[in-house]
């Protein structure tokens, strides 16, 4: 099981290299979520749909992590039912960046200051990350069981 979760963590983190290391033409700006620095959309409003601000969170955390817009569709926004300041989003290559840009899911949680990716990658995500990854080195939170259940997902073990 220690070791199930490691090579979770593992992949996790080599999908979020993999997407930064093939998306990635142009030099990283200061702030990326490889710092630990989490990237944040603005809080929404009234008058901003949570799919919208989901949208701008995404986008944000994207390009803090050089990844340009015009390489990938975000598919499927779905806030969750149990805990409505947490959703779930898919993203996809475009039609021209499938040699280049791997798909995956991850998370995003409405907080003081906004919306903003707590995890993304193609399996497990949103599970406790297992020493030695060091985690610092992504921007990750474990999301709430009964959230990840709403959602049909679960964590190893």
């Amino acid at each position: 099981m220690h070791g199930r979760a490691r090579r979770t963590a593992t992949l996790v983190i080599a999908a979020l290299v993999g997407a930064l290391t093939l998306g990635a033409c142009s030099s990283s700006p200061s702030t990326s979520p490889g710092t630990g620095t989490s990237t944040t959309a603005p809080a929404s409003t009234s008058t901003t749909s949570p799919k919208a601000a989901i949208t701008a969170a995404i986008v944000t955390y994207s390009t803090a992590a050089g990844i340009e817009q015009g390489n990938y569709e975000i598919t499927d926004i779905d806030v969750s039912s149990v805990d409505p300041t947490w959703a779930q989003f898919s993203i996809g290559p475009t039609s021209t960046d499938q040699a280049t840009f791997q798909g995956g899911y991850g998370f995003v949680h409405l907080d003081a200051s906004g919306w903003r990716v707590t995890g993304i990658g193609t399996a497990d995500v949103g599970c406790p990350l297992t020493p030695p990854t060091n985690a610092s080195a992504v921007t990750y939170v474990m999301v709430p069981p009964a959230v990840l259940s709403g959602f049909g997902k679960s964590c190893p073990g």
